[in-house]
């Protein structure tokens, strides 16, 4: 049997163990399970710190999107594992939508536990792609834009892939799901936060509203659970680990009549994918905003 065969034959049959031996122990979470689901570049590594500096959760940075990508992905494995997590404490995962959809869509019976809480934290657009667009560049060059244009749409259509989420859930999740916008944090964390510390049913605690700068001791798999390299995590959330508290917003080039120009993109190839992905997600950006009303009533 080639080696590749046998490997994939050996991880289903650990996943089978998991799933007929563990499975039924793990069908009730004691503990609150609480997704943070949202697009690149939207505060949520911030969000992330600040339940941290709580002190009452477990903190998972793209748990679900890290296993699925390394390991021939099933969500079992990783449904078994957050499940078992949570019989001894409660847990918070910030997730990329691009994976964690698949997920949620294969392991829709998670939603209907009452103690599983999906949070949105939505950023307009217009920030969230140019801020996308600069960290991608910065971390992996401009030619690695054009693979993410032709391999990985779901980065540049977040918001669509979001709104597609947050139906499945409207039908199936026990406790409704919760939308926040990035732009509220960073205005008015205090109000924002004690209203997101009453929905999922926790104590609000305005200490949480600061934190400290990581130190040198700081381990990604330790202190976040997150298996990528320290280096990585430094690249992609060097603005997060470095923060103490929810930041203002950058702002960006808008013309006269108040649109993006995007113009902070020098390559006009790049900045004409930008600005066309600007239009796709804002339609199911304003979607959501519609839902948002809906569910505060």
């Amino acid at each position: 049997m080639p080696k590749g065969i046998l490997h994939q034959f050996l991880f289903k049959c650990i996943v089978l163990f998991l799933l007929t031996s563990l499975a039924p122990c793990y069908a009730d979470p004691q503990h609150k399970i609480v997704y943070l689901i949202s697009p690149p570049r939207s505060l949520s590594v911030a969000f992330l710190r600040m339940m941290q500096a709580r002190g009452d959760f477990q903190v998972y940075n793209e748990y679900t999107n890290v296993f699925l990508s390394q390991m021939p992905p099933h969500p079992d494995f990783v449904k078994v594992k957050i499940l078992a997590d949570a019989q001894t404490a409660n847990l918070f995962l910030k997730e990329i939508i691009s994976i964690r959809s698949r997920f949620l869509t294969e392991s829709i019976e998670m939603a209907s536990n009452k103690n599983v809480y999906y949070i949105y934290l939505l950023r307009h657009p217009h920030p969230a792609l140019i801020s996308f667009y600069k960290k991608r560049i910065l971390v992996r060059g401009e030619k690695d834009f054009d693979k993410v244009v032709a391999y990985n749409r779901e980065q540049l259509a977040s918001y669509q892939y979001i709104y597609e989420n947050l139906q499945i859930l409207k039908q199936s999740a026990v406790n409704k799901p919760y939308i926040i916008l990035t732009e509220s944090l960073s205005i008015n964390p205090e109000q924002t936060i004690e209203k997101f510390s009453h929905y999922i049913g926790v104590p609000y605690k305005p200490e949480s509203l600061k934190w400290q700068k990581l130190a040198g001791s700081f381990t990604p798999e330790k202190d976040w659970h997150d298996v990528k390299p320290l280096e990585a995590v430094r690249l992609w959330h060097s603005d997060a680990m470095s923060s103490q508290e929810f930041g203002k917003q950058t702002v960006y080039a808008t013309d006269a009549q108040g649109s993006p120009t995007f113009v902070e993109i020098k390559n006009l190839k790049h900045r004409e994918i930008c600005q066309k992905a600007y239009l796709e997600n804002l339609r199911y950006y304003n979607l959501l905003l519609q839902e948002k009303n809906l569910i505060e009533g």
